[in-house]
């Protein structure tokens, strides 16, 4: 909860101040892909790290780059610090994701994985709507510098739970494997490339409709209040289907559900296309919501269980510079391609690469 909310909070701070500093929406763009580049670069070092040191010293290092990442714009604002908040920001959630879903993946057996992904979103989902709906009342309150400088306080929070508790977290370590393949031949099982499409797109997409509401928002006239409150109705609906997927992970396939999850995105995305009412951004926000929170506990869980024993941190690495991949570019492509055509065809090309996400899932069902 405490990382999500302040990475998730920092996203609406660090876009909302780059376009009140005059930046276009290919800078804005250029500016979010930070989020996602340096964790691109470092994702495998982190799982490495987790395999070898456990949880608490990795979260550590987390704390600390949240809080450098927030006080640089709070103290300098302008572009440049507002970049390289992005990236302190960027490596410190890869951080957080690869090592505190690998200590889930060591509660109980492989049987509870699914519904303790789905317990452990359950709090992610929480933080990523109390982030950013008390980030834009800051900035329309306070300005974007406090808004900055109170998102320290989350990872604060983090040190003091971990100098209290910190023993407390699960040991990650399992069994070594006799003969260690380069990373890439994690790839070689075919179940676990299949999982890794799944895992690196449905985040993605969600990371898309983070990037691209803000700048659309500010576009058709909506306040740094209601974009915020939109992402965080966004986030109550990743909270309220997490709740209820320990429940369903038992009653639907997995590829059932990522099939369902993937859909709706390719849906989402060509109604934001068209759409300018706020009601009606509203609604496709939720159901964004609704896919992001039912689809991630599902694909997290298939991931981890295909993954090889004693390298699930690697393959968790390895997951991560996959997706962080994709969302370094595609704030990048969105961002120039929407300054030179419009948002509305980038968002119809993006239903299009979701609707074959959609169909690629429905064939893992007949394999």
């Amino acid at each position: 909860v405490f990382s999500c909310t302040s990475v998730f909070g920092s996203r609406v701070v660090t876009s909302l101040s780059a376009i009140h500093l005059g930046a276009t929406p290919a800078v804005v763009g250029a500016i979010m892909s930070l989020y996602f580049l340096t964790p691109m670069i470092l994702g495998l070092f982190m799982g490495r790290l987790v395999d070898r040191a456990g949880v608490a010293i990795p979260m550590t290092l987390v704390a600390c780059l949240l809080v450098a990442g927030h006080a640089l714009p709070a103290a300098f604002p302008s572009l440049w610090t507002l970049a390289l908040s992005a990236a302190c920001i960027g490596t410190a959630f890869v951080g957080t994701v690869i090592a505190l879903s690998s200590a889930t993946a060591f509660v109980g057996g492989v049987d509870d994985r699914a519904a303790n992904f789905s317990w452990f979103t359950v709090g992610t989902g929480f933080g990523v709507g109390l982030g950013p709906f008390l980030s834009g009342f800051a900035i329309d309150g306070l300005g974007d510098r406090a808004a900055s400088l109170a998102l320290c306080l989350w990872p604060a929070a983090i040190l003091v739970l971990l100098a209290a508790m910190g023993r407390r977290l699960p040991q990650v370590a399992a069994s070594t494997p006799q003969r260690k393949l380069p990373w890439m031949g994690l790839l070689r099982d075919r179940r676990l490339r299949a999982a890794l499409v799944a895992s690196v797109m449905g985040p993605a997409g969600y990371e898309v409709f983070l990037f691209v509401l803000p700048v659309n928002g500010t576009r058709i006239g909506l306040s740094a209040s209601t974009i915020g409150t939109i992402l965080g109705a966004s986030a109550v609906a990743i909270f309220v289907v997490r709740l209820a997927m320990p429940l369903l992970a038992r009653r639907l396939r997995d590829w059932t559900m990522v099939m369902a999850v993937l859909f709706g995105m390719s849906a989402s995305f060509l109604l934001l296309a068209v759409v300018t009412q706020t009601w009606a951004i509203f609604l496709l926000g939720i159901v964004m919501g609704l896919a992001q929170g039912a689809g991630q506990p599902v694909v997290m869980s298939m991931y981890f269980t295909a993954s090889p024993a004693g390298r699930q941190g690697e393959a968790a690495g390895v997951r991560g510079i996959m997706q962080n991949a994709f969302s370094t570019i595609s704030p990048v492509v969105i961002g120039g391609l929407g300054t030179i055509l419009g948002l509305g065809p980038v968002l119809a090309a993006a239903a299009l690469v979701y609707a074959w996400g959609s169909w690629f899932s429905r064939r893992q069902l007949a394999a």
